[in-house]
């Protein structure tokens, strides 16, 4: 982030961004022991990044955080900043309070977002917050922390939101899933798809193939130059991908992550525009660029 919205515009126009959702990294939020202090580090970033954007004519667009801990106070945070025109919240996938995310007490915080119109974003983190992290525990450092943390995290959510029957019980509420790579989604919803088949006797059955809820309501981010990209498409998910700029980290190509997207010859110009355009205001229910 940037002191001033204005800076932050500029540089985006320098790599080609117009309009843009600003995710925040959760970081220790929900590692806090004390729920009402965690409502009110939320309250306080919400009202700041609400501010931020306040004069940026729509180009910045703030998604709010929430006290994962009391999913009460999770709630009236949700209510609150969907008044404010907030278009998305963030949680962590990870286990937060001793509740995984298919937990039933997270069903009025979805009720909420589905209601409002609110998309529900994820973001992993790695070496930040003391909360469960698949593998972690077997890493011996920072890169093989990273380079697990985030796709395995995202990978359990997807799974427990689908076959716990989250995105059947509530049919219009969108799910994104950020900075994760998204490679591995075409081998993790054909196991999926398989497992539901082959282990029907072991759980309660769902309607649709768990593929199919994820391509009516999930959507992934995607790095410009992944070069798995095509195989994404090739699988049928051209519609539940997001250009991701990754501005600031260290890893994103700046400036000209736009270019660098726009200048493959390995997809098609009208998947260009779905990444770039359409996919991302679906998701945001943000006016029609």
């Amino acid at each position: 982030f940037f002191f001033q919205a204005e800076d932050g515009i500029r540089d985006h126009c320098v790599t080609g961004v117009q309009t843009c959702a600003l995710p925040i990294f959760l970081g220790l939020l929900p590692a806090l022991r004390s729920s009402s202090f965690a409502l009110e580090v939320a309250r306080a970033y919400n009202n700041w990044v609400a501010e931020y954007c306040a004069n940026s004519g729509g180009r910045l667009n703030p998604i709010a955080m929430l006290p994962q801990q009391d999913l009460i106070l999770a709630v009236e945070e949700a209510e609150r900043v969907r008044k404010m025109e907030f278009p998305a919240v963030m949680l962590r996938p990870n286990t937060v309070g001793g509740l995984n995310i298919d937990h039933p007490n997270y069903e009025r915080l979805w009720a909420v977002c589905q209601d409002t119109g609110m998309a529900v974003l994820f973001h992993e983190g790695y070496g930040v917050a003391n909360i469960p992290r698949i593998g972690v525990e077997r890493v011996n450092n920072t890169m093989q922390g990273h380079m697990v943390s985030h796709p395995f995290e995202h990978m359990m959510a997807v799974l427990l939101l689908i076959t716990g029957g989250v995105m059947e019980r509530f049919p219009r509420l969108h799910f994104g899933f950020m900075e994760s790579g998204a490679s591995w989604a075409p081998f993790w919803l054909n196991r999926m798809d398989d497992h539901a088949k082959m282990f029907a006797k072991d759980h309660q059955q769902l309607p649709e193939k768990p593929s199919y809820y994820f391509k009516r309501q999930c959507f992934l981010g995607i790095d410009a130059e992944d070069p798995l990209l095509p195989t994404l498409i090739e699988s049928g998910l051209g519609d539940n991908l997001l250009f991701t700029s990754d501005f600031p980290h260290f890893d994103a190509p700046f400036p000209g992550t736009v270019d660098v997207f726009l200048d493959r010859s390995d997809i098609s110009e009208k998947v260009k525009k779905s990444i770039l355009f359409d996919n991302g205001t679906r998701l945001f229910g943000l006016a029609s660029l």
